[in-house]
């Protein structure tokens, strides 16, 4: 396998200190938020880096052997590690494509595809990965009728209601005329097919994907000449501070970038039950991997979300 350049090995070995005292899904599943931030900004050869990180330390899958509720680890105990880094980090890839789009998440696969093959071969069948195709195309089977959701609906809208709880309808409403084809891309295929999938990583794990992946799109190019503004001449609305009942009735501001979607994505963390100052460390994370890979700068991530600043409410 190429060698990985000291500033990156340095980089995955920060993050692991950083994290290292956190909720076991994060302090554990660390990777998958790096991961999600570099396919975000297409640096795809950090991403065949860190497979090699993971595999080379081994450490990935014993640790998470230590977590009894780590699914993953307890269906497929014998597989080797590189098998094991490999089939998370692909279901990192088949989710975070519906955060980030289909273009990036192609350069990703091909990316881990070369890495691989410059190693030891994972040792996972070609059965073992079908099952995983196969897992989603039989929730595809299922129908749904005028008065029962089928079950890939029920589950994506399961799924849904643990992230936004009674922030959900007005979320979705907000769409006006276009809220019936919303809440069918959200409820059957977003979460439904992709997102509320549990098979490889779970509730927290998925939310390790989403949250960054949102976070570390944010670039606008008016962002770095707004920093530079005084605070009273900037327009832009925060809904991060927003107190119970107090949800703008327009949920997405025109120019309120991504930080309201990235604020309901903070509160799901959260309500899936990580402590908010590992939500914290989170996004230093993501901001952290976003400047020194992404090249994004810090006038840039200054306008980021902050954990500590987000209302969870119920």
């Amino acid at each position: 396998m190429e060698s990985i350049p000291q500033d990156l090995k340095d980089l995955f070995a920060g993050i692991e200190t950083t994290l290292a005292k956190t909720h076991p899904k994060i302090r554990h599943g660390w990777y998958i938020a790096v991961a999600s931030t570099l396919i975000a900004h297409n640096q795809t050869n950090a991403l065949k880096h860190l497979y090699t990180y993971l595999v080379s330390s081994g450490t990935t899958k014993s640790n998470d052997h230590e977590d009894e509720s780590a699914t993953s680890s307890r269906d497929r105990p014998e597989e080797t590690v590189e098998a094991y880094v490999s089939r998370r980090l692909r279901e990192v890839c088949m989710k975070i494509w519906t955060i980030v789009g289909i273009p990036k998440v192609v350069t990703a696969f091909v990316a881990l595809g070369q890495v691989e093959k410059q190693g030891r071969a994972s040792g996972e069948t070609e059965e073992a990965r079908a099952e995983e195709v196969e897992r989603r195309r039989s929730m595809l089977a299922t129908t749904s009728t005028t008065t029962t959701p089928s079950a890939l609906t029920s589950r994506g809208q399961a799924a849904m209601h643990a992230l936004y709880l009674s922030n959900l309808p007005a979320i979705l409403s907000a769409a006006g005329s276009h809220t019936s084809a919303l809440t069918w891309l959200e409820e059957d295929i977003i979460y439904g097919l992709f997102l509320s999938d549990t098979g490889v990583l779970d509730a927290v794990e998925n939310e390790l994907v989403v949250l960054p992946g949102i976070v570390a799109q944010d670039v606008r190019p008016q962002d770095v000449a707004n920093a530079a503004a005084p605070a009273a001449a900037q327009s832009t609305p925060s809904a991060s501070t927003s107190k119970k009942g107090e949800e703008t009735p327009a949920i997405v501001g025109a120019n309120s970038g991504l930080q309201q979607p990235a604020m309901w994505h903070v509160r799901g963390l959260i309500r899936l039950g990580v402590p908010r100052e590992d939500a914290v460390l989170v996004l230093d994370v993501v901001e952290r991997v976003a400047r020194e890979v992404g090249g994004v700068e810090k006038a840039v991530t200054d306008r980021w979300i902050r954990a500590q600043d987000v209302y969870v409410g119920e």
